[in-house]
């Protein structure tokens, strides 16, 4: 999966993916996953 314009965020990731070597972690990751280049459709 790619991540435009999240390099802060890849670098958290990084961070809590090295401490998660030595003892267990949990992530939950929230937000809109947006595919295609089609404006969202309007309720009438």
């Amino acid at each position: 999966m790619k991540f435009y314009n999240r390099e802060r965020e890849l670098q958290r990731l990084a961070g809590i993916a090295e401490l998660a070597v030595d003892s267990a972690h949990m992530l939950v990751v929230t937000g809109r996953r947006r595919i295609g280049a089609c404006p969202p459709r309007r309720l009438l």
